[in-house]
């Protein structure tokens, strides 16, 4: 009865293990947003990448592709920021796999990048009315946000 019990708490200990590492980025963090903006865009949430992002940025996401057409995201990433207490901006260190791939009927283009830690990107996150936005990043990052944009300009 004991060596049942035992397996029992045991596998319930490691079920709940399992579901912590499951969870949302923490948004109250410039890891976590910039976390939760890397998942958003791997899922294609349109409004939800925008809900992070500073108002002038907001304009730059087009993730609508249209008929016949596809952007797909892979990211297998880490992030990492400086310790900012109080600081009105901070720059969050992201590094691993960025993939990006466009299709039509007529193109098909992939970008494969990767990082590490030595030669991180970066994107920058704001504290706005005690909320942590995107507000900018490298270049290989901003662009990931106009899909549409970039197939456009392959066709």
């Amino acid at each position: 009865m004991l060596g049942k019990r035992l397996v029992l708490a045991l596998g319930v200990g490691l079920a709940v293990l399992g579901l912590a590492g499951c969870g949302s980025p923490d948004l109250d963090t410039p890891e976590g947003v910039v976390h939760a903006f890397f998942d958003r865009l791997d899922d294609k949430d349109q409004d939800g990448v925008r809900a992070l992002l500073c108002q002038d940025f907001k304009q730059n996401v087009n993730l609508e592709m249209g008929r016949d057409r596809d952007v797909d995201y892979s990211f297998d990433l880490r992030y990492q920021a400086a310790d900012e207490d109080g600081a009105p901006a901070v720059d969050v260190a992201v590094y691993g796999k960025m993939e990006m791939h466009l299709r039509s009927r007529h193109v098909r283009y992939e970008v494969h990048e990767r990082r590490d830690s030595e030669a991180p990107w970066t994107v920058r996150v704001a504290s706005i009315n005690g909320e942590w936005l995107v507000c900018g990043g490298d270049p290989q990052v901003l662009r990931l946000l106009d899909a549409r944009g970039a197939l456009d300009a392959l066709e």
